[in-house]
């Protein structure tokens, strides 16, 4: 059973300040999204789990 994406609502919901839970990002990303995962490993490490997010809803 897959995990659905978070709706526009959802994510409008979280504070820019918000800390991100990492894992859940991490294995949403690659799990659910599809992105290899040592792009996610690499994008987390350079510029944090709030980038992941915000390349996972690029609309936002």
């Amino acid at each position: 059973m897959s995990v659905p994406p978070p709706t526009d609502d959802e994510l409008a919901d979280v504070p820019e300040d918000a800390e991100f839970d990492e894992g859940f990002w991490r294995d949403y990303a690659v799990l659910v999204a599809g992105y290899r995962e040592q792009w996610v490993e690499d994008l987390i490490d350079d510029q944090g789990v709030a980038a992941l997010v915000a390349e996972l809803n690029p609309d936002a």
